[in-house]
């Protein structure tokens, strides 16, 4: 049966970054990767809707929901019994507990529902950081890149965000969650404790 990987976190904690190396890693393990990255078909929709002034994080929940329906109705229901098949997911449901439910104050159990179509994934690698590490990290990306940086990238959000990341352990068991602290930690070797993780459900 295919495997749901998922990884979650606030920016400046290196998890897109390992996301490459673990899509990387498990390819040359033999494994068929379907990369999957939330929001999908209706990211522009989500993205224009979350920047309106009075942007409603229930709507914005509803949005989620929608469109993570269509990612499981069109990639994973298909190659769910599938083997050596692992789905690695930039982003997904843990977000939406944060963001919209933790922080924007929709109820969790509304959150639940809205997703009850969704299979539990075999594993959530979830990053955090200290604020002041992770911003330095994105000045550092600001500087090479150009990317700007976002409302949700300041020292204070970044450890809001953290300690709310923390808080999933509310929702998920301790044999699916895996919270990484990449405050100490450089690129290598939180990529090395998340093939641990890995390895153990695969």
């Amino acid at each position: 049966m295919s495997k749901l990987i998922q990884i979650v976190g606030p920016s400046g904690t290196g998890k897109s970054s390992v996301f490459n190396f673990i899509n990387e890693y498990l390819k040359n393990k033999n494994y068929k990767v379907e990369k999957l990255i939330e929001p999908d078909s209706l990211r522009d929709l989500f993205k224009s809707y979350r920047l309106e002034k009075n942007s409603d994080p229930w709507v914005q929940s509803a949005i989620l929901a929608t469109d993570r329906l269509i990612i499981y109705k069109e990639k994973i229901e298909p190659r769910q019994y599938e083997e050596d098949l692992i789905f690695l997911s930039d982003r997904g449901l843990p977000d939406n507990f944060v963001y919209q439910g933790f922080l924007g104050g929709v109820d969790v159990k509304v959150i639940k529902k809205q997703n009850s179509f969704f299979p539990l994934p075999h594993l959530i690698l979830t990053f955090i950081v200290d604020g002041d590490i992770g911003y330095e990290r994105i000045l550092k990306r600001n500087q090479k890149t150009g990317e700007s940086i976002s409302k949700n990238e300041s020292p204070d959000r970044i450890n809001l965000l953290s300690d709310k990341y923390r808080e999933l352990n509310k929702i998920y068991p301790d044999n699916i969650l895996k919270i990484i602290d990449t405050t100490n930690i450089n690129i290598e070797d939180s990529f090395r404790e998340a093939v641990r993780y890995i390895n153990e459900v695969l």
